[in-house]
């Protein structure tokens, strides 16, 4: 039978479990494919449990939207690469906004745009298309609508729970790993900001100025070294080692904007600590 017919047999339910299903197999797929690059195990997911709601939720799309023209091959790849790239696109924007940094860029690839898609990994979501409509989901839907509908909805609710509590540790994840962003972000415009105060007054005394700029300095300094080292309980920082290295292991962009931002305020300030005194380690 083919897919347009069995997906008549789905009901809302089914798509919430076919998401969760799918996002499941997402993360099987991409944390094996990611281990096997590195040569040790990587969770390459947002959440903590084995789930990439991106994947679940671009086969759901698939499935509603490619289906019906599953009988022409070619409007599948088109229209696959297209909502493929829409999604990631949208889900990049989303991240970056939450938490002012990139969890993955395609800047330098051939044909990317704003290094959130490019012509590769397009190409790859048009083949994944192909073999999603016409390989994996006629046999995902013949194996799933044998499940009794009972049973289907018991696995929902099981997951569903455990979903949300994941999802409900991930945002509090989320809004520390954006305090700490936002406090990087404020620290990198606070040293440009003096670097550019400190030029602008080369020509004055700096008797003037030198004093508030190097107390200034000082604050930032205390500043940098309170995000490098927080203030923590030794059991708090295992459990934020242990978290930020988990995201860190799994999105390298995101260890890498952290970096620069720190060495860019360390370089800053380190210009700047030589230039406003001769005998920088007795004033600092």
């Amino acid at each position: 039978m083919e897919s347009i017919e069995l997906l008549k047999e789905f009901h809302f339910f089914d798509y919430v479990l076919t998401f969760f299903v799918l996002s499941i197999i997402g993360w099987v797929g991409e944390s094996l494919y990611c281990s096997l690059a590195k040569g040790k195990f990587v969770n390459r997911g947002f959440l903590t449990g084995p789930m990439c709601p991106i994947y679940g939720t671009g086969a759901v799309v698939f499935m509603i939207v490619l289906t019906p023209f599953s009988k022409r091959w070619y409007l599948v790849l088109i229209i696959g690469m297209i909502l493929a790239d829409v999604v990631e696109y949208i889900t990049s924007v989303l991240m970056e906004k939450l938490f002012h940094a990139r969890w993955w860029d395609y800047t330098g690839k051939f044909l990317n745009i704003n290094g959130r898609i490019c012509f590769r990994h397009t190409c790859y979501w048009g083949l994944a298309s192909l073999i999603y409509i016409y390989l994996f989901q006629p046999a995902y839907l013949s194996i799933y609508l044998t499940v009794p509908q009972k049973i289907r909805y018991i696995v929902l609710g099981v997951i569903f729970f455990i979903f949300i509590l994941d999802l409900i540790n991930a945002v509090k994840n989320a809004i520390d790993i954006r305090k700490f962003m936002n406090k990087l972000h404020a620290l990198s415009e606070s040293a440009s900001a003096a670097r550019d105060e400190f030029k602008e007054k080369l020509g004055e005394s700096k008797d003037a100025f030198g004093a508030k700029l190097t107390l200034r300095i000082a604050a930032l300094y205390r500043q940098l070294d309170d995000l490098r080292h927080p203030q923590q309980s030794k059991e708090e920082k295992s459990k934020q080692k242990s978290k930020k290295n988990r995201m860190y292991r799994a999105y390298e962009n995101f260890q890498n904007t952290a970096e620069r931002s720190i060495h860019y305020a360390e370089d800053i300030l380190s210009e700047l600590k030589k230039r406003i005194t001769d005998d920088s380690d007795e004033m600092f």
